[in-house]
């Protein structure tokens, strides 16, 4: 998803910048930096993750996205997402079969 390569991009860098501030003992840094990790996480999940299940919850792909954005409050969020695309054919793809739970 082309949505996700400037998100990518500020990850790489952070992960540069993280390792610097680590081995420097820069604390406050690191703290900082998993902060902005923990942003972008969330953009990708709310932003480009949710949109795409939205616009595409027959794709089988959907599910996949789906499955990286539960957890917690998104989780809560989001569940009536997670129904939608149990209701459809996929639920008896092999990624789908957890849905046959609900």
């Amino acid at each position: 998803m082309k949505q996700l390569e400037p998100l990518i991009a500020k990850e790489q860098k952070l992960s540069v910048d993280y390792r610097e501030a680590s081995s420097a003992g820069d604390t406050a840094k690191v703290k900082q930096i998993e902060k902005d990790f923990e942003a972008i996480n969330n953009t990708m999940k709310e932003d480009v993750l949710i949109v795409y299940v939205k616009n595409n919850p027959a794709s089988p792909i959907a599910l996949f996205a789906l499955q990286n954005t539960i957890g917690g409050e998104v989780a809560r969020r989001w569940s009536d997402l997670f129904l939608i695309i149990c209701r459809r054919p996929i639920r008896n793809r092999k990624p789908g079969w957890r849905c046959k739970r609900l």
